[in-house]
């Protein structure tokens, strides 16, 4: 069970409205805390992360670096890998030559199966890298391809969220088995938690639930749902 928090918005205040997300999920995860972001300045994503509470990683890591309009984050329980600082996520990789960072809530059940894809040993590792490596070797031709191509791989539970080319994309697993929301900043922000309690810290509200097996995209259009998969007899849904 881990805490994870999206927020597209402004330079001025995305990293901010992540932090107090982060403190309001604190419950979910005590083990590390990290954040990546990007903006349409920079072909890259920075990235920052510690082992320890929210309040004890903040001191140490570069804010300031942090300052962008796209922010995504997590406050780490281990349910697969090592609790250390590689397996604080979130996991990096690229697609079509552009850095990727991927979150993840949940704990998928076919990790050896999944080890034998990507030709890659995750002993010790989060799940979360193997998601990163699908993605990476996937010769799909848009993100969103690759992103559903993926999934299709993956058995257990997920809630992910996914920083590419300074967009937000995410995903519930068609079971809905963890809890999926994404709201409205105090000033017009796109925020999405792993639970709505973020969305109080942070002086924002609720919109909906993400619904079992829907795909999302966060950009400068606004919100859309780009697939949507569903299980006959979901209980979820």
């Amino acid at each position: 069970m881990c805490g994870i928090v999206g927020v597209y918005g402004s330079k001025e205040t995305s990293i901010f409205l992540a932090i107090k997300g982060m403190r309001g999920l604190q419950h979910r995860g005590q083990e590390g805390l990290g954040f990546a972001a990007g903006d349409t300045d920079f072909d890259t994503i920075l990235v920052e992360r510690g082992q320890g509470e929210v309040s004890q990683v903040l001191p140490n890591i570069n804010i300031s670096r942090l300052q962008r309009n796209t922010v995504i984050g997590q406050t780490r329980y281990s349910t697969v890998g090592e609790n250390n600082l590689n397996n604080v996520q979130p996991a990096m990789s690229s697609f079509q030559r552009k850095p990727i960072a991927v979150l993840q809530n949940g704990s998928l059940i076919n990790l050896s199966e999944i080890s034998r894809h990507t030709k890659k040993d995750y002993t010790g590792l989060s799940d979360t890298q193997a998601i990163a490596d699908l993605l990476s070797q996937s010769e799909a031709s848009s993100i969103e391809a690759a992103i559903i191509e993926t999934t299709k791989q993956l058995r257990g539970s997920y809630n992910l969220i996914i920083l590419f080319n300074n967009e937000i994309f995410l995903v519930r697993d068609p079971d809905g088995f963890h809890p999926f929301q994404i709201g409205r900043g105090p000033q017009g922000e796109h925020v999405v938690a792993s639970e709505s309690y973020a969305f109080d810290f942070m002086r924002g509200n609720l919109l909906r639930d993400i619904r079992a097996g829907e795909y999302l995209r966060i950009s400068n259009e606004g919100i859309s749902t780009f697939h949507q998969t569903h299980r006959p007899g979901n209980p979820h849904l």
